[in-house]
């Protein structure tokens, strides 16, 4: 029986080992490959746009097309293109009434990247309310107050902050968008400040952070994605 048990152990390490030695080199992708996959994504996002210029994802029709024409956008496509132009339209005609946190902060990232002077009274819109939406842990949820914050000041800095952990996902998002609009003359400091916070007293043992805030009663173990 144990001499059955050491050869079933045995067998396991050679083909462990072997398995090891098989695995071919991964070898680098060439600049030419490279163009030609950025080229097929490309062509892969231009195919999936609906006809009133969004893209689709259930619950974030706004966050999804803004990150597609932001993709566009840094891959070479131009401003002027029909496709581009297109998910722009369908942001500038769908930010009003805008609440959820991803969809604010990636709506700030396009209507600055594509024309942050034109965009700015929007631009500071949308901020006012993801701060509005921040957390008392420094972190955020998924949704914000439509009636948006202080974007400097004394009464920003009064800002009353619910109760709540959130989620590092929900909040490493609002941090993007809130630093982008940082361009346009919302004050962050504050609020990047309980997100310091947040993220050094949050930190687990092996170095990395959890999805959703860890609380006396429950941790969460860390996520590579975090």
């Amino acid at each position: 029986m144990i001499r059955d048990q050491r050869r079933v152990r045995w067998s396991l390490v050679w083909a462990m080992l072997f398995s090891l030695v098989a695995v071919p080199v991964a070898r680098a992708a060439t600049q030419e490959e490279i163009e030609e996959a950025r080229r097929k994504g490309i062509e892969h996002l231009k195919s999936q746009q609906n006809e009133d210029g969004s893209w689709e994802f259930p619950g974030h029709p706004v966050g999804i097309t803004a990150l597609c024409t932001i993709a566009l956008v840094e891959n070479g496509v131009p401003i002027s293109d029909p496709v581009v132009q297109k998910g722009y339209q369908y942001i500038l005609n769908n930010t009003q009434d805008l609440t959820q946190t991803y969809d604010l902060a990636l709506a700030i990232v396009l209507l600055s990247k594509l024309d942050a002077r034109a965009n700015r009274r929007m631009i500071r819109i949308l901020a006012g309310r993801l701060l509005a939406g921040q957390l008392s842990s420094g972190g955020w949820s998924y949704s914000c107050p439509k009636e948006a914050a202080a974007l400097s000041g004394p009464r920003q800095r009064r800002r009353k902050l619910k109760p709540g952990g959130g989620d590092n996902s929900n909040t490493q998002f609002a941090v993007l968008g809130l630093w982008t609009a940082a361009r346009s003359g919302v004050a962050i400091d504050g609020a990047m400040g309980l997100v310091v916070r947040r993220f050094v007293s949050s930190q687990n043992e092996d170095g990395g952070w959890p999805y959703r805030h860890p609380t006396e009663q429950k941790k969460e173990p860390s996520r590579d994605s975090m």
